[in-house]
């Protein structure tokens, strides 16, 4: 196996990730396999949050899941837990490394 990252441009909130791709990556043959990060795709689907904004944490993971159990009552160090996409996990994804700043 071989493993070779590609430099691209700052990805900002907005752009086109297919776009980007094709602007960067080499062609491709049978076999390659490409792997994006979460970040990058969750910037090019805009789904980001200002950090510092008025919007709480919990609000963005209770809107962007498609179920949620708010367990941080029930237990000293609770979690929300989700399913998203048919994935279960905490806080549907949502985390504080996809916060940005101005742009």
């Amino acid at each position: 196996m071989i493993i070779t990252a590609f430099k691209t441009r700052k990805i900002v909130p907005g752009d086109d990730l297919f776009a980007v791709l094709d602007a960067y990556l080499p062609p491709l043959h049978d076999g390659d396999v490409v792997a994006v990060s979460s970040k990058i795709v969750s910037l090019c689907q805009n789904d980001v949050v200002k950090k510092g904004g008025t919007v709480k944490k919990e609000d963005v993971i209770k809107t962007e899941s498609d179920y949620y159990y708010d367990g941080r009552h029930d237990v000293e160090h609770g979690v929300i837990i989700t399913l998203k996409d048919g994935v279960r996990g905490a806080s549907g994804g949502v985390d504080e490394s996809n916060g940005v700043g101005v742009y």
